[in-house]
């Protein structure tokens, strides 16, 4: 039966903006986003899906076969793990899985998901607002050179 994929901690937050999934790890300051079915693929994840239940999710709501897109899901699943975004959970019955996805009214054309990191924030995101800053707030830092 394969594994179930899950997000991998409560460091991890995301929000879904037009297509567009943002992805942030308050760990490590490091952001992330995911177009095209990048999206779906995360809200399936959010689900507690497994990869084959991804696969089959994407074909019938894309004009594809699970073949054409198996690597392409799996190559993003694979950033995702290595960027420690997700994990595999070899117990899912002890998280239900959500049901996020209406039913299919109209087959879409499949384009490439893609993933893309972004670590020029990382100073900023990881930021503690009340223990880091100056007296002028969040987000400046303080200036440590003194101590």
């Amino acid at each position: 039966m394969g594994s179930t994929l899950r997000i991998a901690s409560e460091q991890i937050t995301s929000e879904i903006l037009d297509g567009e999934v943002m992805i942030v790890n308050l760990e490590t300051g490091s952001y992330y986003s995911m177009t095209g079915p990048g999206a779906e693929i995360w809200q399936c994840l959010q689900a507690g899906s497994r990869r084959e239940e991804i696969l089959e999710w994407l074909t019938r709501h894309y004009e594809v076969n699970a073949g054409q897109i198996e690597s392409k899901v799996q190559g993003i699943l694979d950033q995702l793990l290595e960027e420690k975004l997700i994990r595999t959970d070899e117990n899912p019955e002890s998280n239900p899985k959500q049901n996020y996805f209406s039913e299919v009214s109209a087959r879409r054309p499949f384009s490439d998901p893609t993933f893309n990191k972004y670590t020029d924030r990382q100073e900023l995101l990881l930021l503690d607002p009340i223990h880091d800053v100056d007296e002028a707030g969040w987000p400046l830092a303080k200036d440590l050179s003194d101590n």
